[in-house]
């Protein structure tokens, strides 16, 4: 159960309730009763305030991916990551090794229709400019 993310967010986020079916559905490998217990006394951060963060994040990460153009935000992100197609003349590769150098780390995905793209995670706010920079940066709009 706990190599699935949505697993491991439902098992901090939810009550007996759910712990007690997710027991019964279980295969006899799942987590034991002390790691549920032990999960049960896990201080949990605002779940809500960081979504609602990271949202906010993201719309800005989209929008300032938008300004610089030639990069495409693939889908309606609404993780803490996003998938977007580099510009024209640039492959995937060469894109993050650039981003890399900048020391920002993002991983080519290959899996939407041959597009050449990225996936990168949000950043927090303290390092969205940064970010934002390396991106224009890498796309060639910048040394």
């Amino acid at each position: 159960m706990l190599a699935r993310p949505e697993m491991r967010l439902a098992i901090v986020t939810s009550g007996e309730e759910f712990l007690e079916a997710a027991r019964m559905l279980a295969e006899p490998w799942s987590l034991s009763e002390e790691a549920v217990d032990f999960l049960l006394k896990v201080p949990l951060p605002d779940l809500d305030g960081l979504s609602l963060a990271y949202r906010e994040l993201r719309e800005r990460l989209v929008e300032g991916l938008e300004r610089m153009g030639g990069m495409r935000v693939i889908g309606r992100p609404s993780a803490n990551y996003l998938s977007f197609s580099v510009p024209a003349g640039i492959t995937a590769e060469r894109f993050r090794e650039r981003m890399l150098s900048l020391g920002i780390a993002v991983r080519r995905v290959e899996i939407y229709g041959g597009a050449e793209a990225i996936r990168m995670a949000v950043p927090d706010a303290g390092n969205l400019d940064r970010v934002m920079d390396a991106l224009r940066r890498s796309a060639g709009g910048g040394s």
